[in-house]
């Protein structure tokens, strides 16, 4: 049974799945950037090639999934398991920032 969040307040998590949200919008449009440039590639098959077919359509579906399973974590927000969950989906995304900011810095040395 999962237990109830009685001693998370309501607003972190809200906070947190906007955090989630603009790091996968920066995730999405730096990966367009790299991935035009040819600097770095999509490792996600399922994203390579909505990459593939139309950068458009893989911006859109990438933003697109996220919110909605940001707009399901926000239903599910009185339980603790949200809560874990938001943590460690931004750990994982702050992780893909630090990502595109070391290919930024390797670009530089580049030019």
């Amino acid at each position: 049974m999962l237990k109830r969040a009685a001693t998370i307040p309501r607003n972190n998590i809200g906070k947190l799945l906007i955090s989630l949200i603009a790091l996968n919008v920066f995730d999405a449009f730096m990966t367009l950037m790299w991935t035009r440039h040819g600097i770095a590639e999509e490792i996600n098959p399922a994203m390579l090639y909505l990459l593939d077919l139309s950068p458009a359509l893989f911006v859109v579906v990438k933003i697109s999934l996220v919110f909605l399973g940001a707009a399901l974590l926000w239903r599910m927000r009185q339980f603790n398991i949200t809560t874990y969950t938001c943590y460690l989906l931004n750990a994982v995304y702050v992780v893909i920032t630090l990502i595109h900011f070391n290919i930024f810095v390797q670009s530089l040395s580049l030019l």
